[in-house]
């Protein structure tokens, strides 16, 4: 009995739920409808954005929009088009579906993709560039049509600004996002508030090497995020060497009195036997009495005011010419200051040890004759007003304290190994290897003299290989930016 009440409860719960359902007419459940899925066009294509539209879905409300642009992911609308803009470059996808009441939402349109350029002009920025004007206001300071670039940025609402000066034969073959991405510099704050005034952001850039094409580039963003990429190129003229470097440029001649060889010497007891002989024999740098011969060819490098090389005093030869710099001293002087090194092309360089007699350095007795590498001044000629030239080897100091000194003996003594500070040259002794067992002989050293001009003009095959280059930075940045 107990289980047929049981039985009977389970069966009038089931009646009462039945009952509280609502049973159509024909005791038949509806099935709902699915939308229709929308075809989606893309139309007025600009550089900055797009429409996208689709015939109207019957029975749809409204249209979902997803898309890949940042801040637009899903876009809801009652319309059948909607409107994208203020885009940057990039491609772009879109695609749709419909929703309506008590109908089941349709399926995603097939994606609609869409490629556009970005800005390619733009009314709320604008960028000049031009040569400085050749007047005696700017020649006084320096700037000139060969070395100088006078630019403006002016904009209206421009909140970002990056920039780069690149010498355009750098970029020809970049695209706009590579040269965005080799953009080093920006505007700060102040000077964006002068990019957004009435007068503009007004700047040189100084320091350029003459006939040479540079592009400036500039990538600008507006309070909407539209990014507009300026470009602006300008030619520089031809150099103009100053009267005193001219003077420099020739061939010649001279001559030094001494020269660098490693010499045997047995002086003392090294090997504590007490008797000085051939076991005792050490190799020595010495200072010996010996002429060397020169013909040098000065020519300047294409583009620059102050930039020499010297073919002739170099012992690597030809493809290893001295690089040199132009210098005007306080007094008028003329100079033709000498470095140990050389450039090999735009991305390498190469300096030499040079021998110098130490004094002042702990641990090393004075008088010393040692290496000493690094970029420095060995030669520093000067052209009198009577055409003479007169040699004075480099000297500086070793330490911060300025007590130990060196003095250049020589400008083409070579280090082949560093912890051996084996000369480079030739196998002197034929053994097949560079020791301090060679015995070498004119190595240049000491002042040059006879130092005479013997023509202005300078032979083709001394003059600087055009694929050796001046380095150059690619992205010239603020440093260089004069007000």
């Amino acid at each position: 009995m107990k289980k047929f009440f049981s039985m009977m409860a389970v069966i009038a719960a089931m009646f009462a739920f039945a009952s509280c359902e609502t049973t159509p007419a024909d005791g038949v459940t509806p099935e709902v409808t699915k939308l229709a899925t929308p075809v989606v066009e893309i139309v007025d294509v600009t550089e900055t954005g797009f429409t996208a539209k689709w015939a109207a879905v019957e029975g749809a409300t409204s249209y979902a929009i997803s898309t890949n642009i940042p801040d637009q992911k899903l876009v809801n609308t009652s319309e059948t088009s909607y409107k994208f803009e203020n885009l940057n470059k990039g491609e772009y996808t879109v695609r749709v579906k419909a929703s309506g009441e008590g109908k089941e939402d349709s399926d995603f349109s097939e994606v609609k993709k869409v490629t556009l350029t970005g800005a390619t002009s733009a009314d709320w920025f604008t960028q000049t560039v031009a040569l400085v004007e050749d007047n005696a206001e700017n020649r006084a300071i320096g700037r000139y049509t060969f070395n100088a670039v006078d630019f403006v940025w002016k904009g209206t609402g421009v909140k970002e600004l990056f920039y780069g000066m690149f010498e355009t034969e750098s970029i020809a073959s970049m695209s706009d996002d590579e040269i965005i991405s080799n953009m080093q510099y920006s505007l700060d704050g102040e000077m964006l508030a002068e990019v957004n005034s009435a007068e503009g952001f007004a700047r040189s850039f100084t320091g350029l090497q003459g006939s040479t094409s540079y592009t400036l580039c500039a990538l600008a963003t507006n309070e909407a995020g539209v990014k507009y990429l300026a470009k602006g190129s300008v030619t520089t003229t031809e150099t103009q060497l100053t009267d005193q470097a001219k003077a420099w440029i020739g061939t010649w001649t001279a001559k030094s009195t001494e020269i660098l060889a490693w010499v045997t010497v047995q002086d003392e007891d090294i090997n504590g036997d007490e008797v000085v002989d051939e076991n005792d024999a050490y190799t020595d740098l010495q200072v010996q009495a010996g002429e060397i011969p020169y013909e040098l060819a000065i020519t300047p490098y294409p583009g620059y005011t102050d930039v020499a090389f010297i073919d002739g005093l170099s012992v690597w030869g030809a493809d290893m010419p001295n690089l040199a710099f132009f210098v005007i001293g306080d007094q008028g002087q003329n100079y033709l200051v000498v470095t140990n090194g050389t450039i090999i092309d735009e991305n390498y360089g190469i300096e030499w040890a040079t021998v110098c007699e130490i004094n002042g350095y702990t641990g090393i007795p004075d008088g010393t004759l040692s290496f000493v590498g690094g970029g420095y001044e060995t030669f520093i000629f000067e052209l009198t007003d009577n055409g003479e030239v007169v040699c004075e080897m480099g000297a500086g100091y070793l330490n911060e304290e300025k007590t130990a000194t060196y003095d250049a003996v020589s400008t083409d003594v070579y280090v082949a190994n560093g912890n051996s500070y084996y000369l480079y040259g030739e196998d002197a002794n034929e053994d097949g290897a560079l020791g301090d067992d060679e015995v070498f002989t004119e190595y240049h050293a000491g002042a040059i003299t006879d130092f005479v001009k013997t023509a202005d003009e300078v032979q083709t095959s001394s003059v600087r290989k055009a694929a050796h280059a001046m380095p150059l930075k690619s992205n010239i940045g603020s440093s260089v930016i004069v007000k």
